[in-house]
Formats: C-alpha cells, sequence, structure tokens
C-alpha cells in the first residue's frame, strides 16, 4: 500500500513537472498569428439635395441614437499672417444665431440630452431618435443664420491666446511647429503657425469672410449615422438643410513644396534642457488614391507603427533610449509626409539619430521575414475589424471613398488587398518612400549639449539653427574683445553702476500677478549677506513662506514648519543675493560661466551666457547686444526648465529693475508678474528676519 502511494506521488510529481516546464516553453515563443476574419462592412445610402449637399446614411438601430456629421470641404490654403482664424470662425459659428444667445443654445442642447459642437470643417450632433428633429433644428439655425458676437469672439481669442502661452516651451509643440515650417516651407497651408501675432490680427470681420465664402453645400457632406431609415433621412436633409444656399468656391492654387537635397539638419534651441525631441522626416507623394497605398501603409506599421515595429524595438527595448519610439508614413491628398521621432536623453542625441537612419536603411536593404510579416499583417487586421465596431467608421470608409474619388470596393476589398501583400512588394515601398539620403533631421534641445554632435549628419556639416516658430536665425559673429565678464559689467552699468550695486545691502521686492485662482502677492527681501525672506500669499493668506538666515532656514508651509537641511539651505543662499550677476565669477558658487554666442530673442540680438552652480544647477542668461539688460533666464532644475523673460525696466533710487517678469514653465500657463513696491535698503529688515 505504502508503495502504490509513493508510486503515485512520484507520478504525480512527474506530471506537474512537465505541465511547468510546457508552460515555461509556451511562454519563449509568441503566439502563432490566425488566419484573417472574414469582415462584412456596413452599407451606406448616399443621395444629394438640390442645392449640391451629398447626404451619406449609414443605418444602425441597434440603439435608439442617431448622429448628424456636416463636414465642409474647405480647399487648404494659407491664412498667412491671420493664421488660426479658420478655427476661431468654426468655434465662433455656434456661439450666438439671430433667434438665440450662446446661453440659450446651451441650454437646448443640454435640454434634450444632446452633443453639439462646431468647426472650421462644419459641426457634429448627436442625440437619442426621439429628439433627432429637436437637434437638426437647432444644428440648421446654427449653420445658416450664425451672428458673430463680438464678445464671444473675444473669449474665443483669450482662450486661444492662452493655449498658445501653454505651450510656447512644450518641445512636442515646438516640433510640431518647426516640422510644419521646414518640411513644407513658408507660404504652404501646412506651414500656417498660431502665434500671439497671428491671433492679434484676427477680427469678427475675418470670421465672416470665412464663412461666407466657404460654407456652401455644393462642397459639404452630411453623414447620418444611426437609427433612421432612408425615407426619414431624405425627409429631414430637406426640412433642415435643403434651404441653404450652393454658390462658388475660389480655388486655390497649389503651392509646391521642395524637397531635401542630401540631409539638413536643423536644430531648435532649448537651454537647459535635459532631453532631446527628435524627428527625421520630409514630403512625400502619398494618399488614399496612391497605387500602393496598402503596402505602404503596412511597410509604415512594421517600420514604426506599433510597439513591436523595428523602430520602437531598436530605440526603447534595445537601446533604452526612449519610452517609445514611433515612425511612418502620413497620407494626404495635397502632399504626405515621412517622420519618424522620438524623445530621448541628451547624450544620446545624436545615436538615436544614427539609429532611425539605421532602420530606414534596413528597411531598404534588408527585407522582412515571413513571420514578420505575417505578424503585422495580423495586427493590422485586427485594427481593421474593432474599428468596424463603430458604425461612424463605415460612415468614414463612405465619405472618403466619395471624396477622394476611390474605387466603391476600397474598402470592402481592403483586407484582401492587405493579406495579398508580399515581402516583394514591402522592399519595393521601403525603396521608394523612405530616403534616408534625402531628409530633414530636426532636433528640439539643448544647444550647448546637443548641436555639436549633430554636424556629422549634415550633408554640408553646417547644422541651421531656428526659433520656436520656425524662423531661420542667421549666424552672427561674436564682436571682437567680447566676454562673458565683459558681458556681466555692460549690465551692471546698464542698470545703475557698480558703485549703486554695492550700495544696496538689502533689497524688497512686491510682485503681484493675476492667477485663476486670484490674485498671488509675490514678495522677496534679499541682502548682500545671502539671507532672504520670500513669501506668497493668495487673497492676504500666505500660503508658503521661507526664510534663510546666517546657518538657519526654514519654510512654513500649511502652518507646518520644516527645517531645511545644510544642503538645501546652501541652495537656497545662492539664490539670495540682490543681484546674481555680482557672484558669476566667484568660484564658490558658479563652477563654470561660459559666453556661448550671439544669438536672438523676439528679434532683439542677445549674449548667451551658460552657468553652472557648484550645485549642478544650470542655467544660461541672455543680455540684449544693444542695451547690455537682461532679457531672459532659462534654469533647469531637476529636468525642469524655468523661464523668465524681463521687461519694462523703471528706475528706482538710481537703478533699473524689471517691471514685468513673466515665468514659464512650472505653471500650467505663464505667469506675469507686475512690480507692485521696490525698495532697496528698507528700514527695519532685522525684524523681518526675526
Amino acid at each position: 500500500m505504502l508503495k502504490n502511494k509513493f508510486t503515485w506521488a512520484l507520478g504525480l510529481a512527474f506530471c506537474l513537472s512537465f505541465n511547468l516546464q510546457a508552460q515555461e516553453d509556451f511562454r519563449k515563443q509568441a503566439p502563432k498569428p490566425g488566419p484573417a476574419p472574414t469582415i462584412e462592412i456596413g452599407d451606406s445610402e448616399t443621395f444629394k439635395l438640390d442645392n449640391g449637399l451629398t447626404v451619406i446614411l449609414v443605418e444602425n438601430d441597434k440603439l435608439p441614437r442617431v448622429s448628424f456629421q456636416l463636414t465642409v470641404d474647405v480647399p487648404d490654403f494659407s491664412e498667412g499672417d491671420k493664421a488660426g482664424y479658420s478655427s476661431i470662425a468654426g468655434d465662433l459659428m455656434g456661439r450666438g444665431t439671430k433667434s438665440r444667445t450662446k446661453a440659450q443654445i446651451d441650454e437646448s442642447v443640454d435640454f434634450i440630452g444632446a452633443n453639439f459642437g462646431t468647426s472650421s470643417a462644419g459641426m457634429f450632433g448627436s442625440c437619442l431618435t426621439k429628439n433627432a428633429d429637436a437637434l437638426l433644428e437647432i444644428m440648421s439655425d446654427v449653420l445658416m443664420n450664425p451672428t458673430f458676437p463680438e464678445e464671444e469672439f473675444e473669449k474665443i481669442k483669450k482662450t486661444t491666446l492662452s493655449g498658445i502661452a501653454q505651450t510656447q516651451n512644450s518641445p512636442d509643440a515646438i516640433m510640431s511647429n518647426i516640422r510644419r515650417k521646414i518640411v513644407y516651407g513658408d507660404g504652404h497651408p501646412f506651414a500656417d503657425i498660431e502665434t500671439e501675432a497671428t491671433i492679434n490680427n484676427i477680427s469678427v470681420s475675418d470670421c465672416k469672410d470665412y464663412y461666407t465664402t466657404y460654407f456652401k453645400p455644393n462642397i459639404s457632406y452630411l453623414v447620418i449615422v444611426g437609427d433612421m431609415g432612408l425615407k426619414a433621412a431624405k425627409q429631414a436633409a430637406n426640412k433642415y438643410f435643403g434651404a441653404w444656399k450652393s454658390g462658388a468656391v475660389p480655388a486655390v492654387k497649389p503651392v509646391k513644396v521642395p524637397q531635401p537635397e542630401g540631409v539638413q539638419v536643423v536644430f531648435v534651441d532649448q537651454p537647459g534642457a535635459v532631453q532631446s525631441t527628435v524627428a527625421v522626416c520630409y514630403p512625400v507623394a502619398y494618399n488614399l488614391n496612391s497605387s500602393d497605398y496598402i503596402t505602404g501603409s503596412l511597410m509604415s506599421t512594421f517600420f514604426g507603427g506599433y510597439f513591436g515595429s523595428r523602430l520602437n524595438q531598436n530605440l526603447r527595448e534595445d537601446k533604452a533610449y526612449t519610452y517609445g519610439a514611433r515612425g511612418g508614413l502620413r497620407a494626404n491628398d495635397l502632399v504626405g509626409n515621412f517622420v519618424a521621432s522620438a524623445s530621448v536623453r541628451n547624450e544620446v542625441s545624436d545615436s538615436s539619430v544614427t539609429e532611425m537612419l539605421f532602420e530606414m536603411n534596413r528597411m531598404i536593404n534588408e527585407p522582412l521575414t515571413s513571420k514578420e510579416l505575417s505578424v503585422v499583417k495580423n495586427y493590422r487586421t485586427g485594427n481593421f475589424a474593432i474599428g468596424l465596431e463603430n458604425p461612424r467608421t463605415v460612415a468614414t470608409f463612405a465619405l472618403n471613398v466619395i471624396r477622394n474619388d476611390l474605387d466603391e470596393d476600397f474598402y470592402s476589398n481592403y483586407l484582401k488587398e492587405l493579406n495579398g501583400i508580399s515581402i516583394a512588394d514591402m522592399s519595393a515601398a521601403s525603396k521608394k518612400y523612405l530616403n534616408p539620403n534625402d531628409c530633414y533631421v530636426i532636433v528640439v534641445g539643448n544647444k550647448s549639449e546637443v548641436a555639436k554632435t549633430l554636424t556629422k549628419f549634415d550633408s554640408d556639416g553646417q547644422v541651421d539653427f531656428y526659433d520656436a516658430y520656425g524662423n531661420e536665425i542667421k549666424s552672427m559673429d561674436m564682436p571682437v574683445n567680447v566676454t562673458a565678464q565683459t558681458v556681466v559689467e555692460d549690465y551692471i552699468a546698464a542698470i545703475g553702476g557698480q558703485d549703486k550695486l554695492d550700495a544696496v545691502d538689502y533689497l524688497a521686492v512686491s510682485r503681484v500677478a493675476n492667477s485663476p485662482m486670484g490674485e498671488l502677492e509675490v514678495y522677496e527681501l534679499s541682502s548682500k549677506q545671502m539671507n532672504k525672506v520670500e513669501s506668497f500669499a493668495m487673497g492676504g493668506n500666505v500660503l508658503n513662506k521661507k526664510v534663510i538666515y546666517g546657518d538657519q532656514g526654514y519654510v512654513l508651509a500649511q502652518g507646518q514648519k520644516v527645517n531645511l537641511k545644510p544642503d538645501e539651505l546652501a541652495t537656497e543662499k545662492m539664490n539670495a543675493t540682490p543681484f546674481a550677476e555680482l557672484s558669476f565669477f566667484d568660484n564658490e558658487i558658479y563652477s563654470s560661466v561660459q559666453l556661448s554666442g550671439v544669438e536672438q530673442i523676439n528679434e532683439e540680438e542677445v549674449y548667451r551666457i551658460d552657468l553652472e552652480r557648484v550645485d549642478g544647477i544650470k542655467m544660461s542668461a541672455f543680455y540684449g547686444v544693444n542695451t547690455g539688460l537682461k532679457v531672459r533666464t532659462v534654469v533647469s532644475i531637476q529636468g525642469q526648465l524655468v523661464t523668465t523673460d524681463y521687461a519694462s525696466y523703471k528706475d528706482t533710487d538710481g537703478i533699473l529693475f524689471p517691471a514685468s517678469m513673466t515665468v514659464s514653465g512650472p505653471f500650467p500657463m505663464p505667469l506675469e508678474l507686475v512690480a507692485k513696491t521696490i525698495e532697496v535698503n528698507p528700514a527695519n529688515t532685522e525684524a523681518l528676519f526675526e
């Protein structure tokens, strides 16, 4: 009996061990791709109204809901020095009609539980089927009777400017701006960049002109998706959009896009940045009508279009340069483009460019294996199938077929075409669309650490520098005998002179700023002896207070007092002097001070000085070539860039101080601090430190 039990236990142990090993073997290999599914694409019905409006119906009665997407096929044109006005016009159109204010429109939409919004390319609304007439009446009223109210225009303009301000220091936003400018060139519709200047150029009249010029039914499409039959759709379309008057739309002359010759390296400086945003890009003739569109799209996916792509596996999984790298072709009927991009550490910026170009060449020279092709086909097939679960996808397909004059069976044959692509087809698409030898390499990052490593890629060995809005910064020669020391001396002389600054034992400055939570008051008292009192107050209530005195210091926040550690105290004392420039050449504070060159800030020529403190904090300071005044500082603190712009210098006791300081980086949007009081050597300072 005991022997039988032992044999049984031994057999069970063997089986468990075998099963565990089988599981481990199973984990070593990815699951084999299954066959491509057979997919039925839903039908759509298309008809036209007498005024030329094309209506596309995708009936789906699974839920008692219906949506209406009105798309105006506005031709691509450059908005020039009023970039952004079409977007504002589209938003403003939905802010008031002859019979409704914005509040009344919102109330009417909310009352029926609907969604509704307008844009430069039309409008969208969705609701329960029983409320379709009520929603369509609102949409029709907004479409044909907009009033473009001035007060709403000012609100939109303010919000737009706030959005621009929030992203002006964003590497991704800067890359988007510069890439469009470089790839398409000045004057091209895709190169328009919204700036504070272009938004301030826009008037309500511009918005009205956009609407009256382009909102015509003969270039528009109404897509209806949901619980509505063909008869009801025809009745609704005629009732609510039949009175919309057609008209001629001006033609737009195409703008030729120049192709890059050789590799051209473009750099946008972000002083103090600890990582770079890198892109390899160029324009390419690629659109939905391209005979190899599906092949190009599949090649694009394998190169950099999903997590398992060659580009991402290289830069993320193998090299650990980035959290993610993406790239591929983007189709457009005007002009397509190719882009590969990633955000990487400064020290591997050039290596990342090397690997991007390597993977482009590898796609050209090293064909896929059958296994690789099978995996990427199944990935794309699965995504296609999932997309069809949304009825609006079918409507988009129908709209694409009409707008791009595609074959009617383009999408129904899509998977058949996809799965018929061969390794040779992929190689041909790679050779046709990938141009590693004729491209733009664009990098947004820290010039002092990265730019010099990129010259090896440029065909002429010269990196071109641009500002954040795509304007080229011409190289400027450094005047003879100018050094960091002379720049600082000129600054000291410009604001009052060495004797005046030496006489300042204490400096007290109170500044105020308007924030979303109310008026913020910032008070700072600093001394020549590197002592400091700093406080932030809102509505008279102190939110945070910091005191540094001698070899002691503390922070007071929410009633809690925390003493500073020795290293924290040392850092704070370095920030405590009234005039930082007086200590630039103190080796106990700054380990490196270097004049880096002449640059431009808002079209003003400035000297740039790069500094590193003994505590590791890096900073760049910029001084006007002609004025000597400090224009900007950029400080990198634990990877966070803090940019401060100085303006409106005013005299206090014979010394010039900036009346306005705009701080960007640590806040959701730039914060302008306006000087309320500036006191040189105020009375009773010792009491404040007590």
